[in-house]
């Protein structure tokens, strides 16, 4: 076990630039006027006479409440002296008054949008037409530190203890280094932790993700709902979606918009009091259940499903040493320094060389919980839905009837209905019958049709419509 002495602070000769790079821009203004100006005209946007602080978006000022509350920084700034009354004039007049393409002597006009660009610390990112957009994505503070010697080494050992399986781990390590080195990419396919026992530490790995990344970067969910639902627009501006107890109905809306998250590069989003927009999606998720994910689909590639069960759960015979090293877990992430080793790590670590990030390729790395989840070639929603269908031997049924039975007995939305029966080979109509005047949907199985009002078949099988339907109404 690799030694946790008090730690000697170093800095990485191999990444130099990594805790420099992103600290703040030194001012390079001799004089305290021109100090100020930089200071007022970098901290804020402005919109149809609003201003609005770029770390308090949501909060509108008036012009004269911002001159009121820039005069605490302004005296900060000024080494806890009051700043004279002419000086702050003229920080006024040029930053908020003047006409002046210069972002860091004018405050600059805001769209409105807040929009993440992962690995770039700049907190307004200018567009062509001179607006400016607020990024959502911040440096984590942890990297401006230098590195503790050993550092990463209670995270390494965990990992050891959590990822019993050295190819699960390092498929795992590998996704985890690859979307911190990407930070302006995505992968296509998420992590999801599983065990039946809790206090196997799933929750504690997401922690680490979520350290790493930037606690402001990253959205912790225990509603999965509110994700793919309404005003999700703050959520998936993160460079992180962890999402905790995903507890899934087979075949769900929910489930649907999730896998679409997880892979397209663009979504609508909506956010209170502002129209459905269009926002780029950066986000990588990772995800945590003490479910049996039985919801997914036969030949689902977009999740990488481990099952982290262990004898130091909360109720196992280890429980107590696996507590001792969460803790030291816990601890270390308190720690800038051993956070940045971890980091520094991380960023060293070699891919496999078949590591792909936009593609799962579940036959040669699924898991063995995988491979046993998608062994059948049909979810067990569907097949359950098969064996219903096949129970009176009935060549079709309406699409109500359909509707009533998924509704009520498999408890999935009736949306999932075309895609299961078509999966299943049954064949949709809209075939008029029972002496009305209009069209209604029906399903035909599998080598049969509807032709003239008659259900046709093999073996010369010809039935009327009424007569083959289970419960149509007359």
């Amino acid at each position: 076990m690799t030694s946790l002495d008090p730690p000697t602070p170093t800095q990485d000769p191999l990444l130099p630039a990594l805790s420099t790079a992103l600290l703040p821009v030194p001012l390079t203004d001799s004089t305290l006027t021109d100090q100020l100006i930089r200071l007022l005209a970098t901290s804020y946007v402005r919109r149809e006479n609003r201003f609005y602080h770029v770390d308090r978006p949501a909060e509108a000022m008036s012009r004269d409440d911002l001159q009121r509350a820039f005069l605490t920084p302004a005296q900060r700034l000024n080494n806890g002296n009051p700043v004279s009354r002419a000086i702050i004039r003229q920080v006024f007049d040029t930053a908020i008054v003047q006409n002046n393409p210069d972002q860091f002597r004018s405050i600059p006009v805001w769209t409105g949008t807040i929009l993440p660009f992962p690995g770039n610390p700049a907190r307004r990112i200018q567009l062509e037409s001179g607006q400016f957009v607020l990024n959502a994505w911040k440096a984590p503070e942890y990297r401006s530190h230098f590195a503790t010697e050993r550092g990463e080494a209670p995270f390494r050992f965990f990992f050891h203890l959590l990822f019993k399986d050295e190819k699960e781990r390092s498929r795992v390590l590998d996704w985890l280094t690859w979307c911190l080195q990407n930070e302006g990419s995505k992968p296509n396919w998420a992590i999801l932790l599983y065990s039946r026992e809790k206090g196997t530490g799933k929750s504690t790995f997401a922690n680490i993700a979520a350290a790493l990344f930037g606690h402001d970067n990253t959205s912790i969910e225990n509603n999965i709902e509110k994700v793919a639902g309404k005003f999700n627009g703050p959520i998936l501006n993160r460079k992180l979606i962890v999402c905790e107890e995903v507890n899934l109905r087979p075949a769900s809306d929910i489930g649907n918009k999730l896998k679409t998250l997880i892979t397209e590069p663009f979504t609508t989003a909506e956010r209170k009091g502002r129209d459905v927009e269009k926002v780029p999606l950066h986000a990588c998720f990772l995800m945590t259940t003490n479910h049996l994910p039985l919801w997914l689909e036969a030949g689902e590639r977009r999740f990488y499903i481990l099952d982290v069960a262990h004898d130091g759960h909360a109720t196992g015979p280890r429980a107590q040493f696996f507590a001792q090293w969460v803790k030291q877990v816990n601890d270390a992430l308190q720690d800038p320094g051993m956070l940045a080793a971890l980091y520094h790590y991380l960023l060293r670590r070699q891919l496999a060389p078949d590591f792909d990030p936009k593609t799962l390729n579940t036959d040669v790395h699924g898991t063995p919980l995988m491979k046993q989840l998608l062994a059948h070639g049909i979810s067990a929603t569907t097949q359950q839905l098969k064996e219903y269908l096949g129970r009176e031997n009935r060549p079709a049924i309406t699409e109500q009837d359909l509707r009533t039975y998924v509704r009520d007995e498999l408890r999935i939305s009736p949306n999932a209905l075309r895609h299961m029966m078509t999966e299943l080979g049954w064949t949709r109509h809209e075939v008029k019958w029972g002496g009305k005047d209009y069209a209604r949907a029906l399903w035909t199985a599998p080598r049969f049709t509807v032709d003239r009002g008659n259900i046709l078949g093999p073996d010369q099988f010809k039935q009327a419509v009424c007569d083959a339907l289970w419960d149509a109404e007359p």
